[in-house]
C-alpha cells in the first residue's frame, strides 16, 4: 500500500502510514522491553527472541502458540502488584 501511495504521488499519505506502522513497531518493543526486564533465567536471550518476534510481526502467532499449547509463565516476567 505504500508503494502505492508513493507512485501515485501521494507521498505525505505514504510517509505518514510508514511512520504510523514505525511507531507501533517501537511503542510494541518497548512494552515487550518493560515486561521481560525482570526475567532472571535466559533474560537477554528472551527479550530479544521477544523483540525480534515483533519486529518480524510474528508476535501475535508466538502468543496464540503459547496460549494454546498451554506454557507456563516464566518466573519474573509478570509483576505481581502489591
Amino acid at each position: 500500500m505504500v508503494k502505492n501511495y508513493f507512485s501515485m504521488g501521494l507521498s505525505g499519505t505514504g510517509t505518514a502510514l510508514l511512520a504510523m506502522v514505525g511507531m507501533n513497531l517501537i511503542s510494541q518493543a518497548g512494552l515487550v522491553y518493560v515486561q521481560t526486564r525482570n526475567i532472571k533465567r535466559n533474560r537477554w536471550t528472551t527479550v530479544i527472541f521477544e523483540i525480534g518476534s515483533v519486529l518480524t510481526f510474528l508476535k501475535p502467532g508466538v502468543d496464540a502458540y503459547r496460549v494454546a499449547s498451554g506454557a507456563e509463565k516464566m518466573h519474573g516476567a509478570v509483576r505481581k502488584r502489591s
